[in-house]
């Protein structure tokens, strides 16, 4: 966990420049404490075994973690006792709904197969994709690592001479020494592997979207990263046990021809001999890094919004941005935009009544106490062309009104009232004509004076009509004339201090 010191306090960036993880008095103040949302997609035989290891490193934390184990629908583990499963594990689609601040997929035994004929290809590929907009970061293992590099990256695993079994030690690569998933460790560290298969460190190097962070010549590729540390594969076991490779090469031995002792675990090489455990350390390290660097302080810097149409923070939608597929308001994005801003702002989703409530809660603290919070319900009548939405208004302003009978400093107007027919809509459920605002502006101006007593000036429908036909006249000289024209100047002016003269 981070030192919290005084702010410019000299410390502080010399402290940084030793990759010592500090933040001031500013940023702790921001720090969000609720407990964190592991999901654990466990594909191991030995279910229970892998529960065990996974669960030992997440604990390695003063953080308070909520682990939920998720199962595949089109898969059915034989190892493990149907009642364990039952009781201790959700099914995906139980939980696609949810967000989640962390999702770790284990390794799977079918790395000999090719990625398409594994039984449950289809909904693992969904989950991947799933994994991107509704986790903050995922750690990929062995098997599942290779799937997911395929998956995102069209990387192919390839078949090993021999299996790839023990304890083998990893370089950090140089330019990567510094960065927070490797605070407190040293250049080299050891991790176990066990497969058949792997990547080569050239088809990661040569892929743009991916970071090697650590490899060997006996290992290839053993860390690397991707969209900032939303994505770390691992292609080894740093979660395994101490004598996880033992009964794995006493359980295949006189079983398989190709059997051979794990390199490097046991001591003096002699199989009879307890095994030397060399990367406890840095696996619990790893874990601790990774909870409190890539969820817990992503989840304390970045702001939570709702958004009402496709996530800006998922990199799957930026190109749709930035070429006007997908719509942006009027506005021009860039990918450095939306990779800056999905670094700021985390999507949850769509308003739901629960969030909007918690958010007025909020307000009515952040707001002086003597202040009034007036709301504007959604529409619901007449405008039939988006249900989904009218659905949503339904929703929000039952939860809205049955709020703010308890609470004298909030009142609502319905818009409803002030609609008509569906001539009043202007495009969509939630722009209207310049009648409604109108008509809006006055119940509004009835609110301020039923909770202050204060008389405000009225504007007449007529002189909002003229205002609009000033403004069109305005818009008008602007297309035919330069904005720098004496012609468009004289009218710019004449505008501003009618303008200025009735506000």
């Amino acid at each position: 966990m981070p030192l919290k010191l005084p702010n410019k306090l000299p410390a502080i960036k010399l402290l940084e420049d030793e990759n010592i993880f500090v933040i001031d008095e500013t940023r702790g103040t921001s720090q969000d404490i609720r407990p964190l949302h592991i999901v654990v997609l466990n594909l191991m035989p030995l279910k229970i075994t892998t529960e065990t290891d996974l669960i030992r490193l997440l604990s390695n934390t003063p953080l308070q973690i909520e682990v939920t184990f998720m199962k595949l629908k089109s898969h059915t583990s034989k190892n493990t006792p149907i009642e364990h499963m039952r009781q201790f594990y959700v099914s995906f689609d139980e939980l696609q709904d949810r967000k989640f601040d962390g999702l770790i997929i284990t390794g799977a035994p079918v790395e000999e197969l090719s990625f398409e004929d594994v039984t449950y290809w289809e909904e693992i590929s969904y989950i991947f994709d799933w994994a991107r907009t509704h986790i903050t970061s995922t750690l990929y293992i062995c098997w599942a690592a290779q799937a997911a590099l395929y998956h995102f990256h069209g990387i192919d695993k390839e078949p090993l001479d021999k299996k790839l079994f023990g304890i083998f030690k990893q370089n950090i690569a140089k330019d990567q020494e510094n960065i927070p998933l490797f605070r407190g460790f040293d250049s080299t560290f050891n991790m176990p592997h066990s497969r058949h298969t792997g990547n080569t460190i050239q088809d990661i190097k040569n892929c743009k979207d991916l970071t090697l962070l650590a490899s060997s010549e006996e290992t290839g590729p053993s860390i690397i990263m991707a969209r900032d540390g939303r994505e770390i594969y691992i292609t080894g076991h740093l979660e395994y046990n101490p004598d996880t490779l033992d009964a794995e090469y006493r359980r295949d031995l006189g079983k398989r021809n190709d059997v051979e002792m794990p390199k490097n675990y046991y001591a003096d090489n002699n199989p009879d001999n307890s095994p030397l455990i060399t990367w406890r350390a840095h696996a619990n390290l790893f874990y601790h890094n990774w909870i409190n660097y890539y969820i817990y302080q992503k989840k304390g810097t970045r702001i939570r919004v709702v958004f009402s149409g496709e996530d800006m923070t998922n990199p799957c939608n930026w190109q749709g941005f930035c070429d006007g597929t997908i719509y942006a308001g009027g506005n021009k994005l860039s990918m450095d935009y939306l990779h800056d801003f999905s670094n700021t702002y985390e999507c949850i989703g769509k308003t739901t009544p629960e969030t909007y409530v918690g958010f007025l809660g909020k307000c009515l603290q952040w707001l002086p106490e003597k202040s009034h919070l007036c709301l504007i319900l959604g529409a619901t009548r007449i405008y039939d062309d988006d249900e989904e939405t009218r659905q949503l208004h339904l929703r929000l302003n039952e939860a809205i009104k049955a709020y703010s009978k308890g609470h004298p400093r909030i009142s609502y107007i319905e818009i409803d009232d002030c609609v008509h027919d569906k001539s009043d809509f202007a495009g969509d459920i939630n722009h209207f004509s310049t009648r409604v605002y109108y008509e809006l502006a006055q119940r509004i101006i009835g609110v301020i004076h039923d909770v202050t007593g204060q008389e405000i000036g009225t504007y007449s429908s007529t002189m909002a009509h003229f205002d609009n036909v000033l403004l069109k006249i305005r818009k008008g000289l602007k297309r035919v004339f330069k904005p720098e024209g004496w012609l468009y100047g004289t009218f710019k002016k004449v505008y501003n201090k009618v303008y200025k003269e009735r506000t």
